[in-house]
């Protein structure tokens, strides 16, 4: 019988120049985070009140909004406990590969989440992320590259845990 588990791939940072820190970052602080701190805690927020206040404040189209507002929801809501996140640098560059631990939670108290600092990621999951393998080229988990290197700040799948296990064992 096919195991079934749900893989998140979370960006590492919407700006280039901080890809590598923040993932450095998720490790060090044991989270996966991503950003539109305008929103807020996302805990008892509705879509609607996400794609109004990103409209207000980000002065996001209707469409944009919605998206934004889509991929907040999903992280609070989709991602849990015992599934497998991919940091995705981009630039074809999966940072580390990590388990869930813990459900959403808003923190500004750490370098990720702190609103006067670089990141500005206060949306956080707690992950434990792995040793290995870190920092490798998404076309070594052929079956997964194109996935990864969808569009957007997180994006789920399920997929067969032995073969994702078996994939990942092969790299380096």
């Amino acid at each position: 019988m096919v195991e079934s588990v749900q893989l998140v791939k979370v960006v590492t940072h919407h700006k280039k120049k901080l890809r590598r820190s923040g993932a450095e970052l998720f490790g060090k602080l044991g989270v996966a985070a991503i950003g539109w701190n305008q929103v807020g805690d996302l805990t008892h927020k509705s879509m609607e009140e996400m794609e109004a206040i990103l409209m207000e404040k980000r002065q996001y189209s209707k469409n944009h909004a919605a998206n934004a507002a889509g991929q907040l929801v999903a992280w609070r809501d989709r991602v849990k406990e015992k599934d497998m996140i991919f940091a995705y640098e981009c630039d074809n560059i999966v940072a580390r590969i990590g388990d869930v631990i813990g459900r959403y939670m808003f923190d500004r108290s750490n370098a990720l989440g702190d609103l006067d600092g670089e990141f500005k990621y206060p949306q956080q999951i707690k992950v434990k992320w792995r040793e290995k393998p870190r920092f490798f080229h998404r076309s070594e988990l052929p079956d997964l590259s194109d996935w990864l290197a969808r569009r957007g700040t997180i994006a789920l799948r399920d997929y067969d845990r032995i073969a994702v296990e078996d994939m990942l064992r092969r790299i380096r």
